[in-house]
Order: C-alpha cells, then structure tokens, then sequence
C-alpha cells in the first residue's frame, strides 16, 4: 500500500478521542480489495451499475489507517497498483476517491469513477457517484474538495470538488472545474470558469530564464483546502508558488503567493522539472 498520507476524519470505525477532541487519521491513499464489512461501510454503484461497497479500517497515529473498495463484477488485476482505488482528497468528513472501473482506467481517467465518501451522514455512511467530467481531465494533484458546511436534505453537508488546470494558451490565466452537491441531495454537475492570477508575483520574485527547460507559471503538486466563508482551497507549486482561490464567490480570482528562491545547489532541478 503506498504510504502516502491524507488527512480523514473518524469515520464509524473509529480511533479513541475524547468529546472535545477533533479525531483524525493517517490514510494510506492506495485501497484494496476486501469484502469486510463494519459501521464504515457505504454503499453505492458504479457508472456501469455494477455494486460497489466502501469500509475504512482506521487506527490511532501515527500508525497508517487504510480503505477497501470491494466491487467483484470489475474484475481488475488485483497486483496492479495503478488499477487500485485511491483517496486523492480528504477534507472534513469528506473523502474523494477515484476507481478504475476497467483495465484501461490505469492510463485514461475517463475509464474511472469519481465517489465521495461522506462519514458522518444522517444514517450511515454514504457514498456519493459523481458524473464523470470526461472531456476534463484531471490529475489527482490537482483535484480537492471542501465541505461547503450547509445541511442538505438528505442529513449530510454539501461540498464542493474543485480542480485548477492551466491553459497552455495564457501564461495567467487558467480553468476552474468544479463540482458541487445539490441541497436535494441528488447529483450535481460540472462547470467550468475561466479565473485570472490577480497579482502576479513569482516572476518578480523568483524569474524562470528563457532559457530553462521548465516554462511553465504554475504546475500544480499538491491541494490543500483552507475553507472559511469564501470556500479558500490552495493549489501548490512546490517549486514556485501557490494559487489561492475562492472556490464558493460568484466570481473568483487567483492570489498569488511566491516562495522562496531554491537553493542553489537545487537550481539545476528547478529549472528543468
């Protein structure tokens, strides 16, 4: 299981905390297959109306808590890791996970399946099918998602999945996809809006020559989301800088907030990475 870690709030299975403590887990971002079953479990079905069932296993950290997805009509090679479900945002009570839902789903994201695994829902568990956004494409470091905080019908909060692509076209200028929950509880759909870096400042700070191998003003590594009123969430260039956006106001502009300069003997990679 790769160790990578995001951030999950206790689902029913739950690691000992006290009331006035806020619990969260390490999660290994890679699941596998297994038909165990507990108060995690939530249910739902694939794009191809296959059943497909959801169950965290969570432990106290520091030690690594994991998922299973266990849907038996996909028939996947169980040992191809590229081919395993993966928990690619977690915010909250919310967690976003992307399946493939045939062979072809290791190399083409239109071949997987989008779920949003809400823990704490009225009832149990539920788990959400979003619409594919397929002729978008988006990598999983470019995806979050953030609880909006507003009850919907069903018991739950709804969200917000978001994902920033830059246009190859505009150096400053990129395409905000996002998705959001309706308060009926039923599915949402995509949109899509041009936003603009308001300020930019990288360049200022930290200029790319002409000649580097890398051009490119932002290329995302990683989302954070801050939340707040204005739904903040945070698109991260380890290299260069991050792009903050407020992914809940009508119309949303990019802030611009450069980081340092690498260090020297890290400027070879910087400039071709």
């Amino acid at each position: 299981m790769d160790r990578s870690e995001a951030m999950l709030p206790r689902a029913a299975a739950r690691p000992e905390c006290n009331e006035n403590s806020r619990c969260s887990v390490l999660l290994g971002i890679r699941g596998h297959d297994a038909a165990f079953k507990n108060a995690s479990t939530a249910r739902s079905r694939t794009s191809t109306g296959h059943p497909i069932e959801v169950t965290f296993f969570t432990l106290p950290p520091p030690a690594v808590s994991h998922f299973s997805v266990h849907c038996p009509d996909l028939q996947l090679p169980p040992a191809d890791l590229y081919l395993a479900p993966k928990a690619i945002a977690a915010a909250d009570d919310l967690v976003l996970l992307r399946v493939p839902i045939n062979s072809l789903g290791r190399d083409f994201y239109q071949h997987n399946d989008y779920f949003v695994y809400r823990a704490h829902h009225q009832d149990d568990p539920k788990l959400d099918l979003l619409p594919n956004p397929w002729p978008d494409r988006f990598g999983d470091d470019e995806i979050g998602i953030l609880s909006c905080g507003t009850a919907a019908a069903d018991g739950g909060k709804q969200y917000v999945v978001a994902a920033l692509k830059i246009r190859p076209i505009s150096e400053f200028t990129f395409t905000l996809h996002s998705y959001r929950s309706k308060p009926s509880g039923e599915a949402g759909s995509w949109e899509s809006q041009l936003v603009s870096v308001e300020e930019p400042l990288r360049d200022r700070l930290c200029p790319i020559p002409d000649s580097a191998e890398r051009v490119m003003y932002h290329l995302t590594t990683k989302v954070i989301t801050i939340g707040g009123a204005n739904g903040t969430v945070a698109w991260v260039d380890l290299w260069r800088g991050i792009l903050l956006c407020d992914v809940l106001v009508k119309s949303p502009k990019l802030l611009d907030l450069p980081l340092p300069w690498p260090a020297k003997g890290n400027w070879g990679i910087y400039l071709s990475d």
